[in-house]
């Protein structure tokens, strides 16, 4: 007798191997399985970071003996989970990874699942914000921006070693600048880099200043196809205007990360949604934004890449339900 069809879903996740690092992975809620199943296959739905105990009982089911290790394997878990089939490396921003970290990673991860890692800050960033923790470098451009040679050594060099199967995209953020930017500085030192820059991997750019998103900034992504980092975050146009500005026509993978509602601040979001384990302000419109991005890629067959911080909404897998929910609603009543 063939087993029923949610058997054969559900084997999937059945309990992990003696391999694995935890003793055993209990199979998710079988209406997530359900919900993943009628995601677009090009939709890789993810979240900004993993080590969140406030997810317990919807993404971790398994046991652990410590916290110490709900740190280490955690990712394990995480990428199991029927929703996430992407998932956002933040940490890099502060120190580039090293190939070690990097194998661990890759060891956790399932085969083919790709991530979205940022960019070590001394070579993402143009100009340093006026702050005392920077120093003499406060408010200067940055002689580092977009090395390449830097790039190749620190970042590229590990991951072509350990990583290589599991990058969907570096994403490098350019943050707000202090004062008046040299836009044409800028995008000459851009336009150098994706000139030079290896093809073996894909590069996204998170622009966290309008006066940057230049017809040319976009043209320079097009021309080397590279990507625009749409970007729901405090002091940038909604993602519907970034798409506006980028002329709604995506030519390659399309990378979208969803951190902050307009005009909020990240450390009054941390306090006041910890331990994101519920939805504090849902944003309909952001939702939609979404929506109307992963159509558009999905007509021209490009992967698109979703990461959701827990500040967004205040639980980074609640809100990969919503979202979930209202693409695959909206692709059931297109057919």
């Amino acid at each position: 007798m063939s087993k029923k069809k949610s058997d054969a879903q559900l084997e999937l996740f059945a309990p992990a191997p003696a391999a694995s690092p935890l003793a055993a992975v209990p199979p998710p809620d079988p209406k997530i399985v359900a919900l993943a199943e009628r995601l677009p296959k090009h939709l890789h739905l993810g979240a900004s970071s993993w080590n969140f105990r406030g997810w317990t009982g919807v993404v971790y089911r398994a046991p652990y003996k410590s916290d110490k290790q709900f740190v280490r394997d955690s990712l394990y878990e995480y990428a199991r989970w029927p929703l996430f089939r992407t998932v956002g490396i933040d940490r890099s921003f502060y120190a580039p990874l090293t190939a070690e970290e990097l194998t661990h990673y890759a060891a956790l991860l399932p085969s083919g699942f790709r991530c979205i890692e940022k960019v070590w800050q001394e070579i993402s960033t143009f100009m340093f914000p006026k702050h005392p923790r920077y120093g003499e470098r406060s408010g200067k451009v940055n002689g580092a921006f977009l090395d390449l040679d830097l790039f190749t050594r620190e970042v590229l060099a590990p991951h072509a070693r350990a990583f290589s199967d599991h990058v969907a995209a570096f994403v490098f953020e350019v943050s707000p600048l202090p004062s008046a930017p040299n836009v044409a500085f800028l995008e000459d030192k851009l336009e150098r880099f994706l000139t030079q820059a290896p093809r073996s991997f894909h590069y996204a750019f998170e622009l966290r200043d309008e006066r940057l998103m230049t017809p040319r900034y976009f043209a320079l992504l097009r021309e080397h196809g590279a990507s625009h980092c749409f970007n729901q975050w405090s002091h940038v146009p909604p993602i519907r205007e970034q798409l506006r500005l980028h002329g709604r026509s995506l030519r390659a993978p399309v990378v979208v990360r969803l951190l902050l509602p307009h005009g909020a601040d990240y450390e009054d979001l941390v306090e006041s949604y910890a331990p994101f384990d519920r939805l504090h302000a849902v944003s309909l419109p952001m939702r939609e934004d979404v929506r109307e991005i992963v159509e558009i890629a999905g007509a021209e067959a490009l992967p698109t890449y979703i990461i959701i911080n827990n500040k967004a909404e205040g639980s980074a897998p609640l809100t990969a339900i919503g979202l979930a929910d209202l693409i695959s609603t909206s692709a059931a009543s297109a057919r």
